[in-house]
């Protein structure tokens, strides 16, 4: 009901302009500035309530949204699933204890799982009085073709941002290197979170603790099972953390499994990975996720990929669309990393201003980060007027950064903004505070 009456108070805020000023003069002499003028930019703003178009600039043109695009994927997931829906994980059982003939987790591609829920079903085997399994099966349906989108880039793949997506996931599909600078002209002390989640790989530190700084990076060798890591930090510098996409997850979630259960005094035999089984029964155990509502947040306000893709293979099994115009757009995959997505400003406002009129209205809203507060705004525009009161979603790649969101312009008077820019010269950093000065600019011009 919150949500809905969020969306209500919307519809029916005050008639009075959204803005004192005429917003084109501003916004023109900002974006026709050299540095910003050879990019492609484009702006659509709508007063929430009424739909007027107070700005526009290329607002119907195709654009690469970059992480913008998780928004369709959230507010599909809120409609369609409800706020409170949870990912089930069956485990079965066969057999009684002490021993048990086949223990089957059928991985249903919830993102959330971990080591420690891993750990805890352990432990209650054992507190059951289970200890030994003559067969430990995991199920993992998504073939390897399938575990990434084709159009992500090969370079991304071996990061922790770019993790292969199934239906067994653990520990988000990712790992961490922690680089510690030792001694001079020697390699960083290599550790990492969890050797299981590398797998096979051969990793080639080729790293070196050196005067000058170089970026940390880690590139697999096309065809084979090599990653190089490269790169160097100076003597008196701190440990560097570095996220790698876990390489093999079915195999790893099975191995990481067997090892809680012989952690915990359970003995296992035959360990198994499967595409599909036969249910023998109802479960004996359910690993269920934290609601939808939680993991929309982490989608939306940490940008994480995987769970985004995750949320959008669940939309796709379950034949449930993304949302009016969604199936018209080619989209290449759920968060955005792909480059070869495409979807206008005014396709992400009129997604904003139909949320605003939905049950899930707040739910939506809150997910989101926070300008100077929360998630990947929360550094963005401290001390201003705009922060606590703008709720976006961003998005960066190579040459392309993009923010959409609700603007609380005055009291009772939202706005709905969408700002993309592709093929720039500048880097993210640039493009963030170009942004970011002409939501001021902008600011002015409607409460001046």
């Amino acid at each position: 009901m919150a949500g809905l009456l969020w969306g209500l108070s919307a519809l029916f805020a005050s008639p009075l302009p959204a803005c004192r000023r005429p917003l084109a003069p501003v916004i023109e002499s900002r974006l026709g500035t050299p540095d910003l003028a050879p990019a492609h930019w484009g702006v659509v703003i709508q007063d929430l309530a009424s739909g007027e178009t107070l700005y526009q600039r290329n607002g119907d043109q195709l654009f690469t949204p970059a992480s913008s695009l998780k928004l369709l994927v959230a507010s599909a997931a809120l409609r369609r699933l409800g706020a409170d829906f949870r990912w089930q994980t069956p485990v079965y059982l066969r057999g009684a204890p002490p021993l048990l003939e086949e223990l089957i987790l059928d991985a249903q591609g919830d993102p959330t799982l971990t080591t420690a829920q891993l750990g805890d079903l352990a432990q209650t085997l054992r507190q059951r009085g289970v200890t030994a399994i003559g067969t430990l099966t995991l199920t993992d349906a998504a073939p390897p073709q399938r575990r990434h989108p084709e159009s992500w880039e090969w370079g991304d793949l071996a990061y922790g941002y770019a993790p292969a997506v199934n239906q067994a996931i653990l520990n988000g599909n990712q790992g961490t290197l922690t680089l510690t600078p030792e001694t001079l002209g020697q390699p960083l002390k290599l550790e990492v979170s969890d050797p299981l989640a590398l797998g096979t790989v051969s990793l080639s530190n080729q790293t070196r603790v050196a005067p000058e700084p170089r970026p940390l990076e880690l590139t697999g060798v096309w065809g084979t099972s090599q990653w190089i890591l490269t790169g160097s930090l100076p003597p008196e510098a701190e440990p560097a953390r570095l996220t790698f996409a876990v390489p093999d997850p079915g195999a790893y979630f099975l191995a990481a499994l067997a090892r809680e259960l012989n952690r915990r005094g359970i003995r296992v035999g035959e360990e198994r990975l499967v595409q599909d089984f036969s249910p023998p029964s109802r479960p004996g155990f359910t690993l269920t996720s934290p609601p939808l509502r939680d993991i929309v947040a982490r989608i939306n306000q940490d940008s994480d990929n995987l769970y985004a893709e995750a949320l959008g293979r669940l939309l796709q099994r379950r034949a449930l669309p993304l949302g009016p115009g969604a199936a018209d757009l080619g989209l290449k995959d759920y968060s955005g990393l792909s480059r070869q997505n495409l979807l206008s400003p005014r396709f992400l406002t009129n997604l904003l201003r139909e949320m605003a009129q939905t049950p899930a209205a707040s739910v939506f809203r809150d997910s989101l980060a926070l300008m100077g507060e929360r998630g990947t705004l929360r550094r963005r525009l401290l001390n201003t007027p705009v922060a606590g009161k703008f709720w976006g979603k961003t998005g960066a790649l190579t040459g392309t950064v993009s923010l959409a969101g609700y603007w609380e312009i005055q009291p009772r008077r939202t706005l709905a903004v969408a700002i993309l820019v592709n093929n720039s010269r500048l880097g993210a950093g640039d493009l963030r505070r170009a942004i970011d000065e002409l939501l001021l600019e902008i600011l002015d011009q409607c409460q001046g």
